[in-house]
């Protein structure tokens, strides 16, 4: 089975329809191993910037702890600037072998990697569940996807699907 879809370039104002079979779209557990990787990462990365900068882990503002906010912050940023400046790759997602499309441009814009990787996933990761939406969409879209019309694709059909 094969979903079109139409890819659209801006620049030159002409749509390309692409056809995606069903088996390119990266799954869940894809998406989870590649998730989890990524997430050690963060927060290794995190752990590191807090102590070179030697951010103490006990600091309050109004009783509400600054470490978590500070891991977030960098954790979300770690997202999005890579998949933002690696083509829609994440270290998780070069290791499993998948990358973020946009389905309206030829390639992934700032304001989508925003939408998606800063505040799409910071909403699910309070909503754990919403990541179980991708399971059970015919794109396997998360929440952040359909959001800004994005899917997960396997690497290796995406050479194929831009070329031809």
């Amino acid at each position: 089975m094969e979903n079109m879809e139409t890819i659209e370039n801006n620049s030159l104002n002409v749509q390309k329809t692409i056809s995606i079979p069903q088996f390119a779209y990266a799954g869940f557990f894809l998406r989870l191993v590649a998730f989890t990787i990524d997430s050690i990462v963060a927060y290794s990365f995190s752990n590191i910037i807090m102590k070179i900068f030697q951010i103490k882990t006990d600091l309050t503002i109004m009783n509400i702890e600054i470490n978590p906010l500070i891991e977030t912050g960098i954790c979300l940023l770690y997202f999005f600037i890579l998949t933002y400046l690696n083509n829609g790759q994440t270290l998780g997602k070069m290791a499993m072998g998948i990358r973020v499309i946009s389905l309206n441009d030829e390639k992934l814009s700032f304001f989508d990697c925003l939408v998606r990787e800063v505040f799409a996933r910071y909403i699910q990761n309070f909503i754990k569940i919403l990541y179980l939406i991708i399971g059970f969409t015919p794109n396997k879209q998360s929440l952040a996807d359909m959001l800004v019309d994005t899917v997960v694709i396997k690497d290796d059909v995406v050479d194929y699907l831009f070329e031809n």
